[in-house]
């Protein structure tokens, strides 16, 4: 519930624009989150590690738009998105560690085998 929640409420700011690229471009990268195996896999990895969609973000977010402060909705949006690609970065750079670590692992143990 709370991801189809996100996904409206990024919809209904990229519609609130009147500007079809902006809509367009925000449909598109959802339908790519939501149907991608790649992106279920990071996402899932994100859920994972704890994350949900950020209320306190959405509420400064829609509060600037409110108060027609398009400064503040920028900013707040820009730190939302920073804090949303921090954690899939955060994510996918745990799971190359891990499968670098893997890897090493099974070079170890080759190069370690008593015959």
């Amino acid at each position: 519930v709370s991801e189809y929640a996100d996904e409206l409420f990024h919809l209904l700011i990229a519609k609130a624009t009147h500007n079809e690229a902006i809509i367009s471009v925000c449909r598109h990268l959802w339908h790519l989150r939501n149907t991608s195996n790649v992106s279920a896999s990071i996402l899932n990895k994100v859920r994972d590690a704890g994350s949900r969609p950020r209320i306190d973000e959405h509420a400064r977010i829609l509060d600037a738009i409110e108060k027609r402060d398009s400064d503040a909705a920028r900013q707040a949006m820009r730190e939302h998105l920073y804090r949303v690609v921090d954690q899939l970065l955060d994510s996918t750079e745990d799971q190359a560690i891990a499968e670098a670590r893997l890897k090493l692992n099974r070079e170890r143990a080759r190069f370690t085998r008593r015959r």
